[in-house]
């Protein structure tokens, strides 16, 4: 089931033609974009889902990268995937503990490059 919910927000952030660096909490919205021209793409997150959405772009910029990553609280598992490559990558968390994003690749040139050897593909 989170890995059905991870490939469905990776697939409505990929049809958002303009993004922005987010992350949210359990009890908020995923949402994307929105400019004068373009819709903001905003998805429900389940309570205690926590998403993190992050691009190379810089304001005013489109991104032509991202890296997308969730999680639920109670789980064991965290999931998360960038723009350029085909595969999924996770890791162990504890069970009710949040969960502190850190080892993400930062652009297309680290795509492959998730730090710390703690990530691994699915």
């Amino acid at each position: 089931m989170k890995k059905i919910f991870l490939i469905t927000v990776m697939l409505l952030v990929i049809c958002a033609p303009a993004f922005a660096a987010i992350g949210v909490d359990s009890t908020g919205t995923l949402s994307v974009g929105g400019t004068d021209t373009t819709d903001t793409l905003t998805c429900g997150l389940s309570s205690q889902v926590h998403a993190i959405y992050d691009t190379d772009g810089v304001a005013g910029t489109p991104a032509q990268w991202f890296v997308i990553g969730t999680y639920h609280v109670g789980g064991t598992q965290v999931y998360a995937t960038a723009q350029d490559i085909t595969n999924i990558w996770h890791q162990d968390k504890i069970p009710g503990k949040a969960f502190v994003w850190s080892g993400l690749p930062e652009d297309s040139a680290a795509s492959n490059e998730w730090s710390g050897d703690v990530w691994e593909q699915l």
